[in-house]
């Protein structure tokens, strides 16, 4: 009877054994499987992410692009004794610096004559991909209908050194649809004021100019002024500039004397077509206390216009 309880407890305990043989087996197969889905999921993020750098890296060397592209190109004359004014716009739509404008010419042809109108030497460039660089010039002849020919030569910067390319755009003189802003007097406040558009790449903003005189023989201590649109929006400043200070007690704005803003519209005002207009209201205080006020109007002008 002894002989067999050991006899059955010896199997018991080989039986506990070979389960325990077997559970850290299966353990081990675990732990083993875990770790190596571990590595190949590790080495499949530095593959993906060493794909990335490599491909990132691959466009960084591509061959950069040399390309320019003539945005507007137009040539007004205010009446028929004045002088065209050219107002171009260039936009770097390549990936190259256009470092330098190695010639510029413009000739006006009337009939079977050609002649060349424009002798500046001005350099609107450097430009880096996506800006874009503007120049408001004066040509020396041209009548209202002659066609205008433009021959730009650029020189662009490349990872193998310069490179030059040459572009050309062609229009005709037309008569000014717009008259340079004038300064009007209401209330003993002068004012000068128009919006004039302004490209950023491909992008516009939009530029408040305003002139303000002290047409009265009291001087002025504060100024504000405010635009508002045709659809309710508006936009208020508070500064007026004497340079270098703002017109306050300690620079105040003398009789006869001109302040000066230039600030840029907020794109939530919106976009404005050319000939549009923007009420403008304007508040001063003088040095004795009194105020007084002066609303007009600021039209939409091409960046040209003053200029003409």
């Amino acid at each position: 009877m002894r002989r067999a309880l050991a006899l059955n407890i010896n199997r018991d305990s080989n039986s506990v054994n070979q389960q325990s043989r077997s559970y850290g087996v299966v353990t081990a197969l675990v732990v083993v499987i875990l770790v190596l889905g571990s590595i190949v999921i590790y080495q499949q993020i530095e593959i993906s992410t060493l794909s990335g750098t490599i491909s990132r890296q691959s466009s960084e060397l591509a061959p950069p692009i040399p390309s320019l592209k003539v945005l507007n190109f137009t040539v007004t004359k205010l009446n028929a004794t004045a002088k065209p004014i050219m107002y171009l716009v260039f936009l770097n739509n390549g990936t190259a610096l256009a470092w330098n404008l190695g010639i510029l010419l413009i000739g006006v042809s009337s009939g079977t004559t050609f002649q060349s109108c424009y002798n500046g030497t001005q350099n609107i460039l450097p430009t880096y991909p996506n800006e874009s660089a503007m120049t408001i010039s004066q040509l020396n002849c041209g009548e209202i209908g002659n066609a205008v020919a433009l021959t730009a030569s650029v020189v662009f910067v490349t990872n193998q050194g310069t490179t030059t390319k040459v572009f050309s755009a062609r229009t005709t003189i037309t008569q000014a649809e717009f008259s340079p802003p004038t300064t009007v007097t209401v209330n003993q406040i002068g004012i000068h004021t128009y919006v004039m558009p302004e490209l950023f790449g491909e992008n516009t903003t939009y530029d408040w100019h305003l002139v303000i005189t002290n047409d009265s023989p009291t001087p002025i201590v504060s100024v504000n002024e405010t635009a508002f649109t045709v659809y309710g929006s508006s936009f208020t400043s508070e500064s007026c500039v004497v340079f270098p200070n703002n017109v306050g007690w300690t620079s105040p704005l003398e009789p006869s004397e001109t302040c000066m803003i230039d600030n840029n519209l907020p794109p939530a005002m919106g976009h404005f077509e050319l000939g549009e207009q923007l009420r403008i209201a304007i508040g001063i205080k003088f040095v004795n206390g009194t105020t007084s006020s002066a609303t007009t109007a600021a039209m939409v002008i091409p960046p040209y216009v003053p200029y003409e």
